[in-house]
C-alpha cells in the first residue's frame, strides 16, 4: 500500500512538472506570436523601429491635413525629391489613414527658439484646424527630445468626413540638423504607437550635447 502511494505521489509530481513546462512553453510561444512585426528606419543618423507591413515611405504632396490651405516647409517644398540635405517621408498604415509616422530631417531652423519654429511649421501644415495640447522635454537614450502633443482635423479623402487625429511630435537639433519624428493616430490609439516607437529613437551623429536644442 505504501509503495502504491509513493508511486502515485511520484507520478503526480511528474505530471505537475510536465504541465508547468507546457504552460511556460505556451506563454513564450504566445509572446513570440503576439509580438508586433517591426522594421528599422535608419537615415541621416536617425534610427528607430516602426511597424512592419505598412505602405512604403512616400513624400507628401500637400499639407499634412487635407483641410489646411497651405504648406510651410523647413526650406524645401514637401513635393520636391528628398535629398541628403532635406528629407520628408511618411509611412502610412493600410488599416487607417490616420495612423502614420512622419519623418523630417533638415538644417536647423534659423530661429534659436525651437518650440516657436515648430509651432509655426505646424500652423502651416494644419491651419486653423490645429490645437496644441502639451509640450515638454523627454529624455531618450541620454538625449533630450522636445515632445509635443497636438490635435487636428483630418480627412482621408476629399469626399470623406472630417475626423479628429492626434499626434505626438519628437524633435531635436543635433550637429546642425533638425530631426522631427511625428506619430499620428486616432486620439484613443496614438499612445500605443508612442509606447512602441519613442523608446527606440536614436541618433548616431557625434557632437557636443550642448548643440541639442529643445528650448
Amino acid at each position: 500500500m505504501r509503495d502504491r502511494l509513493r508511486f502515485s505521489q511520484q507520478h503526480d509530481l511528474g505530471v505537475l512538472i510536465v504541465a508547468l513546462a507546457l504552460l511556460a512553453g505556451g506563454t513564450l510561444v504566445h509572446r513570440f506570436l503576439a509580438a508586433p512585426d517591426v522594421v528599422e528606419f535608419s537615415q541621416e543618423g536617425l534610427q528607430f523601429e516602426r511597424p512592419g507591413g505598412w505602405l512604403p515611405g512616400q513624400v507628401p504632396k500637400g499639407a499634412m491635413s487635407p483641410l489646411a490651405g497651405n504648406q510651410a516647409g523647413f526650406g524645401a517644398p514637401a513635393q520636391a525629391a528628398n535629398s541628403s540635405a532635406h528629407l520628408h517621408t511618411i509611412f502610412v498604415s493600410p488599416q487607417d489613414a490616420r495612423r502614420r509616422i512622419e519623418v523630417r530631417i533638415a538644417d536647423r531652423p534659423a530661429y534659436s527658439n525651437l518650440r516657436g519654429a515648430l509651432a509655426v511649421q505646424r500652423l502651416g501644415d494644419y491651419g486653423e484646424f490645429y490645437w496644441a495640447r502639451h509640450s515638454g522635454n523627454a529624455a531618450i537614450e541620454g538625449r533630450d527630445w522636445l515632445r509635443t502633443e497636438f490635435r487636428y482635423a483630418f480627412k482621408a479623402s476629399k469626399g470623406g468626413s472630417p475626423q479628429i487625429a492626434e499626434a505626438i511630435e519628437y524633435a531635436i537639433v543635433s550637429a546642425g540638423r533638425l530631426y522631427v519624428v511625428t506619430l499620428h493616430d486616432a486620439p484613443d490609439a496614438v499612445g500605443t504607437l508612442d509606447t512602441m516607437i519613442a523608446k527606440t529613437l536614436q541618433l548616431s551623429t557625434q557632437q557636443n550635447s550642448s548643440e541639442e536644442a529643445t528650448r
